[in-house]
């Protein structure tokens, strides 16, 4: 059973090929993806999965270029920070 919406998404499998669809983003109206990933011999995150994220309505959040990823969550307020420039920086 999967949720009929999701707010925070991470990403399977760093990113590779045919994880994630647009599709499903927009159907789950899901606000942020979040996909952990870095230097690799496998080249991951696949052009097209971070193709398929940034064509849907959800914010692209990756460890390879945010670097540490923050988030917050409460009964009413979803928060999500990035570490940039040695400081955490509010994305959503």
């Amino acid at each position: 059973n999967i949720p009929s919406k999701i707010d925070i998404l991470k990403v399977g499998h760093h990113g590779a090929q045919n994880t994630i669809t647009t599709e499903f983003l927009n159907q789950k109206r899901t606000r942020a993806a979040i996909l952990s990933s870095g230097p690799s011999a496998y080249n991951h995150p696949v052009p097209s999965t971070v193709k398929e994220i940034q064509q849907s309505n959800s914010m692209l959040l990756r460890t390879d270029a945010d670097n540490a990823i923050k988030t917050i969550i409460t009964p009413n307020k979803i928060k999500i920070y990035s570490f940039q420039n040695k400081k955490w920086k509010r994305q959503l």
